[in-house]
């Protein structure tokens, strides 16, 4: 990965998921490899989104890998059913040296991208947070 970054000089680089690199190695050897993959990618500034997957029940601000002290921002999208719709909700868990809300927002998917909606209101019609 080091020399096609050298060679093709990527402004952002998306890694989708992480946990995939568990079935390659141990989970302490891929938390290594995956320490200094983005210090690499952090040194050349490349912007770099991680995605990962969690099962349900577990810590949403942590992986099974134990990435989130790694990142600067880490965004959490969470799907919360109720009365028969399923809505689309994100929040910002931290964000090192940006200001940023903590409220939890809806987003839509269009046809012009995501779209952020109101702060998402829960069944009795208050904020309402992710668990």
């Amino acid at each position: 990965m080091h020399a096609v970054i050298d060679d093709f000089k990527p402004a952002v680089a998306v890694i989708d998921p992480v946990s995939i690199l568990v079935s390659i190695g141990s989970t302490s050897e891929v938390k290594i490899m995956l320490t200094r993959l983005i210090d690499f990618l952090k040194t050349y500034e490349i912007t770099t989104l991680c995605t990962d997957l969690t099962l349900g029940g577990t810590s949403l601000q942590r992986t099974e890998i134990g990435l989130s002290s790694l990142m600067d921002t880490w965004i959490l999208l969470r799907p919360l059913e109720s009365d028969g719709e399923s809505n689309r909700t994100m929040y910002i868990a931290k964000s090192r040296g940006i200001a940023h809300s903590d409220q939890v927002r809806e987003f839509l998917l269009t046809d012009n991208g995501v779209e952020l909606v109101n702060v998402y209101l829960g069944p009795e019609g208050g904020v309402d947070g992710l668990g």
